[in-house]
């Protein structure tokens, strides 16, 4: 599956793989495997999936709502289930929104994650690479070929793809002002659901710093 985020068309290029040979865009033939990404992305890819097995909530998405985290929000697609995260309109008793939020619909899962970081978007998939390296994990996150990716408001992020046992996907970045979001797309490896791709496209382009005096 490929998920177009840039919001153009390009040519096929040179190195274009067929796509019985794909997942996520990406030449099956050049996935490493993997593990985990970096502690705050492995929460997102292990421990809210297991959470959401064993308790499962019916908190669908409604048309017009906002998730909001510390420091940024975005726009979740209607019909999603909302697995963590709060509504931009129902700001938690302490005032204080968390740093993780994840959606889902059937085998798919968004999870963002918002912390702080000083750097550029590549800087901070690098760092997450570094993370991993430090930890002796076995991920390897398409770094170098990393595509540029830009929301809805014009801010430009990143975006690569990783792999791990059983599962696989994309993780993206942005930074604003000193706040790092990095996004972890999951799914199956094989389908075709032109309208999951995007509204997961959507999803990630409409991530957004909260700005001052914002309300939902």
């Amino acid at each position: 599956m490929q998920i177009d985020v840039t919001g153009e068309r390009a040519p096929a290029p040179p190195d274009w793989v067929p796509v019985e040979r794909r997942f996520w865009g990406m030449d099956r033939a050049t996935l490493v495997p993997a593990g985990l990404v970096a502690v705050l992305v492995a929460v997102a890819m292990w421990a809210l999936p297991g959470i959401n097995r064993s308790i499962e909530v019916e908190d669908p998405v409604r048309a017009g709502d906002v998730i909001r985290l510390e420091g940024v929000e975005f726009d979740p697609a209607a019909g999603w289930n909302i697995d963590q995260g709060l509504r931009a309109s129902e700001p938690p008793v302490s005032g204080s929104f968390t740093k993780i939020a994840q959606v889902s619909s059937g085998a798919f899962s968004v999870t963002i994650v918002s912390d702080g970081f000083d750097g550029t978007p590549r800087q901070l998939l690098a760092q997450l690479q570094d993370n991993n390296d430090r930890l002796k994990q076995t991920v390897v996150i398409d770094t170098g070929r990393a595509s540029t990716l830009t929301n809805l408001r014009g801010d430009r992020g990143a975006i690569a793809r990783f792999t791990s046992a059983g599962t696989g996907g994309l993780i993206a970045a942005y930074v604003f002002d000193g706040t790092g979001v990095e996004i972890v797309v999951m799914g199956p490896d094989q389908g075709d659901d032109d309208q999951v791709e995007s509204q997961i496209a959507t999803m990630i382009r409409s991530v957004r710093p909260v700005t001052e005096g914002a309300t939902s």
